[in-house]
C-alpha cells in the first residue's frame, strides 16, 4: 500500500465524544480520560473536557463517572467546571 495503514493510528478524541453521544457503555473509560486536564500526549482543550464531562454526566451513572464528575467540579476552568 502506497499509504499507511490505520491499525497503528491513535484514536481521535471526537470518536470518544461520538460514542459517549450514543451512550456506548465502552466510551466512559476514554470520556474520563478526555475530562483529566492532561491525556497522556495529547492534551484536549477545554472545550472537548467539559463535553466529555457533559457526556458523563448525562449518559453515565456508576462510581467512575461520579468521581470523575466530582473531580471536573474542581477543575481550574470555568467551562470543565460548569460541565460538571
Amino acid at each position: 500500500l502506497w499509504y499507511e495503514s490505520d491499525v497503528h493510528r491513535p484514536k481521535h478524541w471526537g470518536e470518544a465524544i461520538a460514542a459517549g453521544r450514543a451512550a456506548k457503555p465502552e466510551a466512559l473509560a476514554e470520556l474520563i480520560a478526555l475530562a483529566q486536564p492532561k491525556t497522556g500526549d495529547a492534551d484536549v482543550g477545554p472545550l472537548v473536557r467539559a463535553s466529555a464531562v457533559a457526556l458523563i454526566g448525562r449518559n453515565y451513572a456508576g462510581d467512575a463517572a461520579l468521581s470523575s464528575l466530582l473531580e471536573a467540579s474542581k477543575d481550574e476552568n470555568d467551562l470543565v467546571r460548569y460541565a460538571a
